[in-house]
């Protein structure tokens, strides 16, 4: 090994290490241990193996799949074997059913006056032509109970009931309560979103690079902190209800979605983050 990979290892092992110093601070808090994520990670190394790392289209073998992961050949095959059994198709639809009642709620023209100007709903309807809390839920959570998913929705805020008995709908999106199942699910869909834009622009082969920027200060004093704080959460509510509309009016009608051969998911994630400012948190 040359002096430049040696030196292009090092620096790599010390960035992960520090990436990874924030997904482990979650792990124990949730009591996984590291065999846990040694598993979890093995499972990872195959997949992207076998998804991403082909030659010529040909179909991956076990063999090479070992070879690039460094796993023996017995565990890739009982690891692909394990990914195949348990294997969810990929879609853009979200996955937790308050997701997808909210975004209906917002975007659908029978629910909504425009994009992001719900209306206020009756619970139920016994006109079929007019719309209400119970249709909305029928058609778009599945089998869920109207009561179940009302009752979850009042608890997080998101709705809440009119002295009309009409139910509103009080925020723009789905935000699950912290360290729920859902919550989780989310931080797992932003940390893939970010990183995987990270690795596209890491990749020479990319087509082109994908936006990424970050704005930070290294000696901002307390009050500075809670006032940008502030500041910043409510420019970026602005950029991404921006951002979210643009969005809304190009996303395809729910007839047009079931033809078409080609469909995106493409979005913007923003975040927000501070830390104390000393050695023991820099690379």
């Amino acid at each position: 090994m040359n002096k430049e990979t040696l030196s292009y290892k090092n620096t790599l092992s010390q960035c992960v290490i520090f990436m990874m110093k924030p997904l482990v601070r979650i792990l124990l808090r949730s009591g996984v241990g590291f065999s846990d994520f040694a598993e979890w990670v093995k499972h990872a190394y195959v997949a992207v193996a076998e998804e991403e790392f082909t030659v010529d289209g040909k179909p991956q073998s076990t063999s090479r799949i070992s070879i690039l992961s460094g796993l023996h050949r017995k565990e890739v095959a009982r690891i692909r074997k394990e990914l195949d059994e348990s294997k969810i198709p990929t879609t853009t639809t979200p996955a937790n059913r308050a997701e997808r009642v909210i975004n209906a709620w917002l975007r659908e023209p029978a629910y909504s006056r425009d994009q992001n100007a719900p209306l206020d709903l009756p619970f139920s309807s016994s006109n079929a032509d007019t719309p209400s809390f119970e249709s909305l839920v029928k058609e778009y959570s599945g089998d869920i109970h109207t009561t179940t998913l009302l009752e979850e929705l009042t608890r997080l805020g998101a709705v809440e009931k009119l002295e009309n008995e009409h139910l509103r709908l009080n925020q723009s999106g789905y935000i699950p309560i912290p360290e729920s199942l859902d919550q989780i699910e989310v931080a797992a869909q932003s940390a893939h979103d970010l990183i995987s834009t990270l690795s596209n622009n890491l990749n020479p082969d990319s087509d082109e690079p994908r936006f990424q920027r970050s704005v930070a200060y290294l000696h901002l004093s307390s009050d500075s902190i809670q006032e940008f704080k502030q500041y910043s959460k409510k420019e970026n509510e602005k950029l991404l209800l921006k951002l979210n509309k643009w969005l809304a009016q190009h996303d395809m009608p729910l007839a047009e979605q079931k033809h078409a051969s080609n469909q995106y998911r493409a979005g913007v994630g923003i975040y927000y983050f501070e830390e104390l400012n000393n050695k023991s948190s820099q690379v």
